[in-house]
């Protein structure tokens, strides 16, 4: 089967700027472990899937023990707050 679209971006230059962005203009928080992005930090919106799917494409998803850990949190939170600090950045 022949691939339509290819989420991967051509180069590291790409993927660089592509976290970036997201990092700075998309407020995506970075884990302080792997630096990588925290996966629960995309909007729920079809720019967020979108960037989100990149992102897993790419590799630029966080898949440490810190996103384990703080998956166990938001599953503990009933209300849905969380303090993660202690585990990703955000830049703002």
């Amino acid at each position: 089967m022949k691939k339509i679209v290819s989420l991967e971006l051509p180069s590291d230059k790409h993927k660089g700027e592509f976290f970036r962005h997201l990092r700075d203009a998309g407020k995506v928080p970075v884990c302080k472990n792997c630096g990588k992005l925290f996966q629960f930090g995309f909007p729920d919106s079809e720019d967020g899937v979108s960037d989100y799917l990149i992102c897993q494409e790419n590799l630029l998803l966080c898949e440490c023990e810190y996103n384990k850990i703080v998956k166990n949190l938001y599953n503990q939170k009933e209300d849905g707050l969380v303090d993660i600090f202690n585990y990703y950045e955000k830049k703002i």
